[in-house]
């Protein structure tokens, strides 16, 4: 092999490994970026009366609070946050007093499956161009607030959303067959039997928040 052809292959190998190195500190940056973008996006949403529930601390299987601690080691969270380790499933709103425009923190947490805003007589339509921006919603409730059946019909762009409660709302009985035609893999509930039961749900983490 000529010197011309070793420097070659010996260029190629050491952009290779710049390449290789650079990799996982790229996606560290990211990561901690998304970190912040997350934290202080809890923040907002908590000094608005959000409830926040993380993915460890519900046990999916037996439907009730975990008590596991939180993820990472100590030590780790003191250099890389807190957030760095936390997966935010979920917000609850009760009673919240606010508006849409209020809400605008949610467009940071992508990864959210989880939406449960109750008994917020000023949320109406506005608040569905931020919940369509949420591509992993599972579970949405929006009982006693003042959205229309126009306005749910939005929400078909969420393939994932399964569950939807939209009792005491603008929908009426007689729209709701809309509703479920553009949600046909969503199972929408427009009655007081599901509202009670998320009711006592919400009573359950106002209690454990405590």
């Amino acid at each position: 092999m000529n010197r011309r052809v070793w420097l070659q292959y010996s260029t190629r190998i050491v952009l290779l490994v710049v390449v290789a190195a650079a990799l996982p500190f790229a996606w560290l940056r990211r990561r901690l970026n998304q970190t912040t973008l997350q934290a202080t996006a809890v923040d907002r949403l908590q000094a608005l009366g959000g409830i926040v529930c993380y993915h460890h601390a519900w046990d999916y299987e037996r439907d009730c609070f975990s008590n596991a601690p939180m993820p990472g080691t100590a030590f780790l969270r003191s250099i890389l946050g807190d957030h760095f380790f936390l997966r935010v499933d979920g917000i609850v709103f009760v009673q919240f007093a606010g508006d849409a425009t209020q809400l605008t923190a949610l467009y940071d947490l992508p990864m959210i499956t989880d939406v449960n805003i109750v008994d917020a007589p000023n949320i109406n339509d506005d608040i569905f161009p931020i919940l369509t921006q949420l591509p992993k919603l599972k579970t949405l409730s929006l009982a006693g607030t003042a959205v229309t059946a126009q306005g749910v019909t939005r929400l078909e762009s969420l393939c994932d959303l399964r569950s939807l409660i939209i009792s005491e709302t603008s929908v009426q009985v007689d729209e709701l067959a809309l509703v479920r035609r553009h949600l046909p893999r969503c199972h929408v509930d427009h009655d007081h039997e599901q509202e009670i039961k998320l009711k006592q749900l919400l009573i359950q983490l106002a209690t454990h928040k405590k």
